[in-house]
Order: C-alpha cells, then sequence, then structure tokens
C-alpha cells in the first residue's frame, strides 16, 4: 500500500505511523517478503473478517445484504477501504476476501462494487 501512495502521503505516513523512523518503514516494508509472516497475518485477519460474516448473516435474516441498515452507510465504506487497499495483494485478495468460508463477505464486496463505476478498481 505504501508504495501506492504519492510522495507527500508517503512522507504523512512516514512521520504518522513510524515517527520518522525510516529503519521502522523499512522493516515494515520487509514484511510482505516473508511468506510465513504474510500467511500468519492474512488468517488473524480472516478470523476478524469472520465478526463481518456473522454481522451480514443477522442483516440478511432482517432483510439487508448491507452492514447497518437497509441501505449502504459509512460502515460499508469504511470496511471497503480496508477491501481496496488490501487487494493490492493477491494473494490477501483470494486467502482473504474470496475465502471460502466467507461467502456473505464476498457477496458483499460485489455488492459494493456493484454501486462503483466500471472502472474504478483498476
Amino acid at each position: 500500500m505504501y508504495r501506492n501512495l504519492n510522495k507527500a502521503s508517503q512522507d504523512i505516513w512516514l512521520k504518522n505511523r513510524f515517527s520518522s523512523d525510516q529503519s521502522k518503514l523499512d522493516a515494515f516494508l520487509a514484511f510482505p517478503n516473508d511468506p510465513a509472516r504474510v500467511t500468519e497475518q492474512i488468517e488473524k485477519a480472516r478470523t476478524r473478517l469472520h465478526t463481518i460474516e456473522d454481522l451480514l448473516a443477522y442483516q440478511q435474516s432482517q432483510g439487508s445484504g448491507w452492514l447497518a441498515g437497509d441501505k449502504p452507510s459509512h460502515a460499508d465504506a469504511l470496511v471497503f477501504g480496508f477491501y481496496v487497499f488490501q487487494i493490492l495483494n493477491p494473494q490477501v485478495k483470494k486467502e482473504l476476501w474470496e475465502h471460502e468460508s466467507l461467502p456473505l463477505v464476498q457477496a458483499w464486496v460485489e455488492r459494493v462494487k456493484g454501486l462503483l463505476p466500471a472502472d474504478a478498481l483498476e
């Protein structure tokens, strides 16, 4: 994600997330090169995404396919923002957002994408 930001945004990230410590940023950027660590983090995130799956199941039982009511809300935009940044990594997209244990999340992603212009995620 960091590498996809413009220079000004990268500078803000370095300052706010890593207290301007370049060595901490470098360690963070090395993270995706460690497959075991990436897999571990995906598994942790998937566990947390099951909360969204459960919420969608409840909402579906109430006749809604959205996170907080009958129509898309701030909650949907917030969670979808995580999706947008995480799909930059194909492994994360496949093993998290498209995981077989999260069918309602997958359907929800498609619903949100349906609200966007066709080329919005290209």
